[in-house]
């Protein structure tokens, strides 16, 4: 599953292609269910609207139209949007989702939503509502949006959420809402960078490792969005290209290797909550 630098990804890409304001001009379904059921009229509400700003908030892309509704989409394991200068090219197996634009200079573009496995879905609702919408609701502070924040800094929140906590470290940062955005990769990541060892209690680090991770959390994440993403399965930026930082990988992936760590170690491989985790059996504790 995409996780937040390929969200990121995306966002940046699409930005960068439309460019400011672009005016839907046309859009169609080709079926009308992906995860989820589209939402009631969805092209005819959408059609006619320009995109004012574009959001992410951990795994959910947002686009604002028209400054009164927001357009959520979310990836799934396999969705993707490609994005084309012409109308005549895009795959025909797996397309559910076709939109045209305008932009600035009056140039034609095209957009298609792509979903092999169908596990994504999209939402539409008033802007004024996004604190109540269902899927946003009850997410976590964003590591790379909201890492700031004056009132309370993101390892004390993450800290109390965590006091008491039986679960795993690994299981506590993959849940959206302690902290939005963290997927199986970039945890493993984190957690081999701050020396933490997956399987630890979440409620048994103490303040300086949580500060630790913080730091790890925000760090993995921002190189990653620099690299574009992970190009692992079949994710890709929009507009073709692959992210590389899945060259960067110390901890996910590298079973069996000596840790870059403490040179000492070795990345051993184990099974949480039926996901893989990738940990050094020397310097993770």
């Amino acid at each position: 599953m995409p996780e937040l630098p390929e969200i990121e990804t995306i966002r940046l890409g699409l930005k960068s292609f439309l460019g400011a304001k672009p005016c839907i001009t046309a859009s169609n379904i080709t079926r009308a269910d992906l995860r989820f059921p589209f939402p009631d009229n969805f092209t005819k509400r959408i059609t006619g609207c320009h995109i004012t700003t574009y959001k992410r908030h951990g795994k959910y892309l947002l686009l604002t139209l028209d400054d009164r509704l927001i357009w959520l989409i979310h990836f799934g394991m396999s969705g993707k949007l490609i994005l084309r200068h012409t109308n005549n090219d895009f795959p025909e197996k797996h397309s559910h989702l076709f939109v045209s634009f305008s932009n600035a200079k009056k140039q034609a573009l095209y957009l298609c939503y792509h979903d092999p496995r169908r596990f994504g879905f999209m939402d539409l609702f008033d802007a004024d509502k996004a604190n109540d919408n269902r899927f946003l609701q009850k997410l976590g502070r964003d590591p790379i949006a909201d890492k700031i924040d004056a009132d309370m800094p993101m390892s004390n929140m993450l800290m109390n959420r965590a006091k008491n906590r039986n679960a795993t470290i690994k299981a506590f940062l993959m849940e959206q809402g302690n902290i939005a955005g963290m997927g199986n990769i970039y945890c493993s990541e984190a957690l081999w960078r701050a020396h933490i060892h997956p399987q630890r209690s979440a409620g048994s680090l103490t303040k300086p490792q949580w500060q630790l991770l913080t730091d790890a959390i925000i760090s993995v994440l921002a190189e990653a969005i620099e690299a574009g993403g992970s190009s692992f399965s079949d994710f890709t930026a929009p507009e073709g290209s692959l992210g590389y930082f899945q060259h960067q990988w110390n901890a996910y992936g590298q079973a069996d290797t000596k840790c870059k760590n403490c040179a000492k170690g070795t990345i051993r491989k184990i099974i949480q909550q039926n996901r893989a985790s990738f940990y050094c059996d020397e310097c993770q504790e």
